[in-house]
C-alpha cells in the first residue's frame, strides 16, 4: 500500500503536480491518481519511473512510501520443484 500523503507531499515538493508526473510516466492523469489514491495498485515499472523522475533513491525511502503495509514486504511463495536424483531421463 502505498503512503498517499507523503507520496503527494514528495510530488509538491519537487515542483510537480501529478498531471505532469503522470505526462512523464505515459499515465493518464486518472490512472495516476487510482495509483496514489489506493484504489489500483503500482506495477513495478512505474514505481522504478516515479522514483527516477521525483529523485527518490534511498531504499528506505521508497520502503516508507511504497510499502506501508507489512504485507506488502512478504514474498510471494514459490513452487517447489521436485528434483530427478536417478541421475536420467524419464
Amino acid at each position: 500500500m502505498t503512503d498517499s500523503e507523503k507520496l503527494k507531499a514528495i510530488i509538491a515538493e519537487r515542483g510537480y503536480e501529478l498531471r505532469n508526473v503522470a505526462e512523464l510516466m505515459d499515465l493518464s492523469a486518472k490512472e495516476l491518481q487510482l495509483r496514489v489514491d489506493n484504489r489500483k495498485e503500482f506495477r513495478s515499472g512505474e514505481v522504478a519511473a516515479l522514483c527516477d523522475i521525483l529523485d527518490i533513491s534511498s531504499v528506505e525511502e521508497k520502503r516508507d512510501i511504497f510499502f506501508t503495509n507489512e504485507d506488502d514486504l512478504k514474498s510471494t511463495p514459490t513452487m517447489k520443484r521436485s528434483v530427478n536424483t536417478g541421475g536420467g531421463r524419464r
